[in-house]
């Protein structure tokens, strides 16, 4: 992770040690050779089928589509908490929340210490 201090380091040290490279107008060939930006008929195709798009998800129905799925989703998550065992914490649990907790550690102290 890069502070905002070795960032500063890295854009002075490239200004100092910039490089002009001759490419004899290769640069201005290739942009010549470019397409030209998308034309307003682009951007008329990409609205018109935008627009289409909103209007048909609505007409058919895809808002009560996505809400039975919501719900769906949701009856399954609570009907899996429910049937869950929780009378003691699984020794898998405790493992895995006490490596978090040590990698958060280490890395907030790693941090601190960079700063």
């Amino acid at each position: 992770m890069i502070n905002k201090h070795d960032e500063e380091q890295i854009l002075q040290f490239l200004e100092k040690n910039k490089q002009t490279i001759q490419d004899d107008g290769f640069s201005d060939r290739v942009m010549q050779q470019l397409p030209p930006n998308s034309s307003i008929w682009d951007r008329l195709w990409q609205w018109l089928v935008g627009i289409v798009s909103v209007v048909l998800f609505f007409v058919l129905g895809g808002l009560t589509t996505m809400k039975h799925l919501f719900l769906s989703f949701l009856g399954d998550f609570w009907g899996e908490m429910a049937s869950m065992n929780v009378s003691l914490p699984s020794p898998l649990i405790l493992i895995v929340a006490l490596v978090t907790l040590l990698w958060v550690a280490v890395f907030e102290t790693e941090k601190m210490l960079k700063d």
